[in-house]
């Protein structure tokens, strides 16, 4: 070091050529050199014009920024400028350890991905890489020698950099605007495995961003990355890329085409899945991903995953069990599962969730697979016994839209148990919560909200209570909403709250009528016999009041009411025919009166007999003894 610093051109030469025959690694000889001052001489020695010195001082660098502490000051030092400088240099063995150092800095210091892209040290690395030939970047390291193989060390260094550089953000965007994706094709075919490595890990942090997804979708990269899928050792990062990749509909249709979902079931089968915890962790994120398709919802049902999943439900990690428990709520919702959730042992641990959990989406599929078992009455009064109406009740306090959707819908099936009336009474500020949701942004949140708030209502204190919370007002403000679901769930509430006098008078006064045949008239075509139903239920409560009968009738509705009749589904023909019934009842009345000048008390003109105050169809009247 003293020879560096004080001899000749052709001292310093010889002198750097001497350490580098040391192992600066050791603690003796990095401090003889850095306590010295070596550093600061060692990167003016980077500027000067003698080949054979910076080739020697690039040497020495290249050993010791493997050393954090020693690589942190050579970036303070703003050793990154002079090694964009060397970038342009000619001699491929300079290029060859000036990008092998580049890459140790950006492994090992953060800072050096912001100092990159300000410097513009990007495009020099994306073009290193591009201006190697495609045999070469094709071919392994092991069949080159001479400059075709330092070519090669060169990409491998560059990918490598670059790899590190890319967990930053504004670092992808800039490889973007470089037009690194044209090189992506080339870098996955490669037989050269780390050269393929880097260009995975690099797709991965890539496909994070909107635009980046898009490209790949477009250049069909998917259908690469999947050819690399060979070793065990890149299932996490090929995993990571499904679940980026899965979030559109166009990469789901890609990846379902090149099998993926075959291939992860197989992984989830491996015994040693167990021990892989990121490799199971992103198995689980991606069928979740992936089960947004209908398709694959049903493959599902086929394959037999309800043990392994109810099994992952008690695992410690809360990122794993949302996932799990999220590709569970695709299996939930046919009855053939119930009995074999039940058999696994899924509502204890359901029940453990909702007690001790606190995140907003692991409760939010949680809650959709209660809502779907609770359709069992076996499994009803299982969750009823453990308090499950008063914990997912206290979900719709959450801010999580999904939460409050997922809490809204198991509310439905678990407001079915006889004393449910009386414990929502005793639930402090229950039914304001669930009004509250009605002024939500999100549509299918108002929806499962006024279809929790229907079930409520058929308990009459709870109704009494409704309509002093002011409820006809906040159906008024829904009941020129668009939604499909909405409109069938506010129907299903106008005709509880129809239930009540003041209620059906209030709903009739307020032009709602207009508005429901209206809607039904313009889109019966397409709807579900479920949503003809509610309609036509709520048609029905509302034509039990004179006034409302007469203004349906004004309406138009009679046509679309014939129309129900010959759907033949009891749920949409019995209403309709108790809406005729009154409104028929109404017109008779009204002839009468023309005749008589009065209505005799008790009389109609149809044989003498009393005519009922409102017609109640078999579908929806409540058993009674005789029934029985």
């Amino acid at each position: 070091m003293k020879y560096i610093r004080g001899g000749n051109e052709a001292t310093t030469v010889v002198a750097t050529s001497i350490v580098c025959e040391h192992d600066l690694t050791l603690e003796g000889h990095k401090n003889a050199i850095v306590d010295t001052g070596g550093l600061e001489i060692f990167l003016n020695l980077l500027t000067v014009e003698n080949l054979k010195c910076i080739q020697g001082t690039l040497k020495v660098l290249k050993q010791m920024v493997i050393m954090p502490d020693v690589s942190s000051e050579l970036v303070e030092l703003g050793i990154m400028e002079d090694l964009i400088v060397l970038m342009k240099h000619s001699e491929e063995d300079v290029l060859s350890d000036v990008v092998c150092i580049t890459a140790d800095l950006a492994e090992s210091q953060l800072k050096v991905r912001t100092i990159s892209r300000k410097i513009g040290i990007l495009p020099y690395l994306v073009d290193m890489v591009d201006k190697i030939p495609r045999n070469i970047l094709l071919d392994s390291i092991n069949n080159l020698n001479g400059s075709p193989m330092v070519r090669m060390e060169i990409a491998l260094d560059a990918m490598r950099a670059l790899a590190a550089l890319a967990r930053s953000r504004g670092v992808r965007m800039v490889l973007y605007s470089c037009g690194f994706l044209h090189l992506l094709p080339f870098l996955l075919f490669s037989k050269e495995d780390d050269l393929k490595s880097n260009a995975l890990l690099i797709t991965m942090y890539c496909a994070s961003i909107p635009v980046y997804r898009k490209s790949f979708e477009a250049h069909h990269i998917l259908k690469s990355v999947i050819s690399c899928w060979k070793e065990s050792t890149k299932d996490e990062v090929i995993l990571r890329i499904i679940y980026k990749m899965a979030s559109s509909e166009e990469g789901r249709n890609q990846l379902l085409k090149c099998r993926v979902l075959k291939k992860i079931i197989t992984l989830i089968r491996d015994e040693k899945i167990f021990s892989r915890f990121n490799v199971l962790k992103y198995c689980l994120a991606s069928i979740y991903r992936l089960g947004i398709d209908p398709k694959v919802r049903e493959h599902l049902q086929e394959l037999e995953l309800i043990p392994f999943l109810v099994k992952t439900l008690c695992h410690e990690d809360e990122g794993l069990v949302v996932y799990s428990s999220g590709v569970l709520s695709y299996l939930s919702p046919k009855q053939d599962n119930w009995k074999k959730i039940k058999e696994a042992g899924c509502p204890s641990v359901l029940i453990k969730i909702i007690e001790g959990k606190m995140d907003a989406a692991l409760l939010a599929n949680v809650d959709l697979v209660i809502g779907d078992l609770c359709n069992d009455p076996n499994l009803l009064a299982e969750f009823c016994a453990n308090d499950a109406i008063k914990h997912i009740w206290s979900h719709l306090s959450y801010d999580s839209v999904e939460l409050q959707k997922a809490a809204s819908r198991a509310l439905v099936p678990l407001l079915n148990v006889d004393d449910s009336g009386e414990e929502v009474r005793n639930l402090s500020g229950s039914m304001d919560l669930l009004i509250d949701l009605l002024d939500s942004k999100d549509d299918m949140v108002k929806a499962s909200s006024c279809a929790a708030l229907a079930k409520v209502s058929r308990d009459p204190e709870n109704l009494n209570i409704l309509m002093e919370m002011n409820i006809v007002r906040k159906i008024n403000d829904l009941i020129t909403t668009t939604n499909s679901y909405l409109k069938q769930s506010l129907c299903q509430l106008i005709a509880g709250v129809a239930e009540h006098p003041k209620g059906c008078y209030e709903i009739g006064r307020s032009r709602a009528i207009e508005h429901l045949v209206e809607f039904l008239i313009r889109r019966f075509q397409r709807l579900s016999n479920d949503v003809k139903a509610s309609a036509a239920r709520a048609l029905w409560k509302l034509s039990q009041e004179p006034v409302n009968a007469a203004n349906l009738y004004n309406a138009g509705v009679i046509p679309l009411l014939l129309d129900c009749l010959q759907e033949g589904h009891p749920k949409v023909k019995e209403p309709a025919e108790g809406c005729l019934f009154n409104i028929r009842s109404l017109a008779h009345d009204a002839e009468e009166i023309s005749f008589f000048g009065s209505l005799k008390p008790g009389k109609s003109l149809l044989g003498g007999r009393r005519r009922a105050v409102e017609y109640v169809p078999k579908f929806f009247k409540e058993p009674t003894n005789d029934d029985e």
